[in-house]
């Protein structure tokens, strides 16, 4: 929860530094932030209830 708290904080944040500045690298840094949140979220649940991430 604390993960997925500090990923939501760090888009809104880069989002706001690409409003600010009025361009669109902060966007994509944003989104790539938003896809990889989920997935290390995932990898590290199945880590800790299995012991490894790959099968």
């Amino acid at each position: 929860m604390g993960l997925d708290t500090f990923y939501m904080t760090a888009i809104f944040l880069f989002l706001v530094f690409d409003i600010r500045s009025r361009t669109n690298i902060y966007f994509e840094v944003a989104l790539i932030i938003g896809l990889l949140g989920p997935i290390s979220s995932i990898a590290l649940a199945k880590f800790l209830m299995r012991g490894e991430i790959i099968e």
